[in-house]
Order: structure tokens, then sequence, then C-alpha cells
């Protein structure tokens, strides 16, 4: 298994700066949102590795 990019000390500093999750409809609501962390690694991986994000 790989070796996580966002540790749990890491997060901890990052979440107080993340906004809060909006609530989400009643009817259409959409895509779910993602995790924190998973959205947070994603973007840790496409800068590390200098891959264009689309």
């Amino acid at each position: 298994m790989a070796k996580p990019l966002v540790s749990g000390e890491l997060r901890e500093i990052i979440q107080p700066l993340l906004p809060a999750p909006k609530p989400r409809r009643f009817r259409n609501k959409g895509r779910k949102p993602l995790d924190d962390r998973r959205a947070l690694t994603d973007i840790l991986f496409v800068l590390k590795s200098g891959i264009p994000p689309y």
C-alpha cells in the first residue's frame, strides 16, 4: 500500500481552514461531496507529480 500523502497531523492543521460543507438540497441533490482528506490528497498528488489536473 502506498504511503498516504496527508498525515493525521497535517489534516488537523488544515481542517480549520477548510469551508464547512453546504447542506444538500432535498430534490436534485447532485453529487455527494468528497471526503476532505481525499480531496486534499488528490490536490497534493497533482502538485507533487506535476501532472495536469484534467
